[in-house]
């Protein structure tokens, strides 16, 4: 049977969340390196500012989405949303100054509530009800905007260890211009799809001072994080059942394929919980612990995040394969995420196990780890997008579809408690507290993946 081909559009918005990805991750990688050594953050605090941005980063998609559906548009909101992020991306290129630093950071997660989540919601517009290419397209998607986590990894860490950390930002800037410069000449791909009936008056100047307010606030919510991570749980619960009560009141065939949709967000939390260690935990275990050593010379810790998008970028178009030809269920495949979860953090342990000559766990340990970690990302991630896309009325597009970057966001806490768990202290033997870590995340993985595929297939056995 052949193929049938993608929509255009589907390239021109995965080529823009290219470079936003660029622009993030280029950033990301580089943050808690600059905290700990340009700023001289403890690890602790490092951490938990750390989390607290991801957190915010993908919290504000909820709202963001909320707009977009209401009062901007789809398309108008990413416009918006991405000239913000680069606006945010610049002022981290200043010299040292907390201003500029925690105001940079309020532009991006500002930036980023109007732009991640509407593209994904976007990106659904091009597909009919049913339509067979969506699951694989958005496995597609998903792989294509890692491209830009694999550049930003690899030349944003170089360049942040080698040139300074403000050239490492600066390069994550340029990436985010490149993304708003690809949506202005491709805008006639997206036809006239993204726009809604009434969109609010003075749409433009109402969108500029919402993105100044949220920046503002975010900033001073990240220079007082100490305080503001306890609140957050009770912040989302409330967020959460907001987005009920709209879905509830919106939806006249019943609320199964959003329980469907919820399941799978609980597990998300879980995994990229764990997942989001590579850019806080792991980094610091990589730069303290691991023989980064190579024939081409010594690999900068930020750059070791690279085999991730590597990894998914290499399987990813072979797994979009399999899943047009095998038909697994979406707990099947959340099970197998978790499975290949468990072992990633197993083999770190191991590493911790058998170390080298010189009391350093060997690079392989370190990659293969990560390569485990991307495969299952690859199944885990797209299900839930493609579930959220296929459950989501026309008229809650961005509301549902925020709901998959607010699971992100509760990640982002759930992974700040993780990686508290591995804070070293200066008596602390850190060797011993990471792997402690990494067995309790493993052993917790493979526990829950057996537990979710077990569950699964004994209720179709008895169905």
């Amino acid at each position: 049977m052949k193929t049938q081909a993608q929509p255009r559009a589907l390239y021109l918005l995965n080529f823009v969340s290219m470079w936003e990805c660029f622009s993030y991750y280029g950033m990301r990688v580089l943050l808690v390196l600059f905290m700990v050594h340009e700023l001289h953050y403890e690890d602790g605090q490092a951490f938990g500012l750390y989390a607290l941005y991801t957190t915010l980063v993908e919290f504000g998609g909820v709202l963001g989405g909320l707009a977009a559906d209401r009062y901007l548009g789809l398309k108008r909101s990413i416009v918006c949303g991405g000239v913000t992020i680069a606006l945010g991306h610049l002022c981290m290129v200043l010299p040292d100054s907390q201003l500029s630093f925690f105001l940079g950071l309020g532009l991006i997660i500002s930036g980023t509530s109007l732009f991640r989540s509407n593209v994904a919601a976007f990106l659904s517009e091009f597909y009919e009800e049913n339509d067979p290419r969506r699951d694989a397209g958005y496995t597609l998607y998903y792989t294509g905007i890692n491209l830009g986590g694999f550049l930003a990894s690899i030349l944003c860490g170089i360049v942040g260890e080698v040139y300074g950390w403000h050239a490492g930002f600066g390069l994550a800037a340029i990436g985010m211009l490149a993304g708003n410069i690809a949506l202005y000449m491709g805008r006639k791909m997206l036809q006239d799809k993204g726009e809604i009936a009434q969109p609010i008056q003075n749409a433009n100047l109402v969108s500029v001072a919402g993105l100044a307010a949220t920046a503002l606030v975010s900033g001073v919510a990240l220079y007082f994080y100490f305080y503001v991570m306890p609140l957050f749980p009770f912040v989302a619960a409330g967020l959460v059942y907001y987005i009920y009560r709209q879905i509830k009141g919106s939806v006249s065939t019943g609320m199964q394929g959003f329980g469907r949709l919820g399941l799978y967000l609980v597990f998300m939390v879980i995994y990229y919980g764990c997942e989001e260690q590579l850019g806080s935990s792991l980094v610091l275990f990589a730069e303290r612990h691991v023989n980064r050593e190579t024939l081409f010379g010594s690999i900068p810790a930020a750059s070791l995040v690279t085999f991730n998008p590597l990894t998914i970028l290499i399987i990813g178009p072979f797994v979009a394969y399999l899943l047009q030809k095998i038909r697994l269920d979406g707990l099947n495949k959340i099970g197998l995420s978790f499975t290949f979860l468990g072992a990633a953090f197993g083999l770190l342990y191991a590493g911790g196990m058998f170390l080298t000559i010189s009391q350093e766990v060997s690079l392989g340990y370190a990659v293969g780890s990560i390569v485990l970690i991307s495969i299952g990302e690859l199944l885990i991630g797209p299900t839930v997008y493609v579930t959220a896309s296929e459950v989501a009325p026309k008229a809650l597009q961005g509301l549902v579809m925020g709901t998959v970057t607010l699971a992100f966001s509760l990640a982002n806490l759930f992974s700040g408690f993780l990686s508290q768990m591995m804070a070293v202290g200066e008596t602390d033997n850190s060797l011993e507290v990471y792997t402690s870590g990494f067995w309790l995340i493993g052993c917790g993985s493979l526990a829950l993946a057996l537990t979710i595929i077990m569950i699964n297939n004994r209720q179709k056995v008895f169905a």
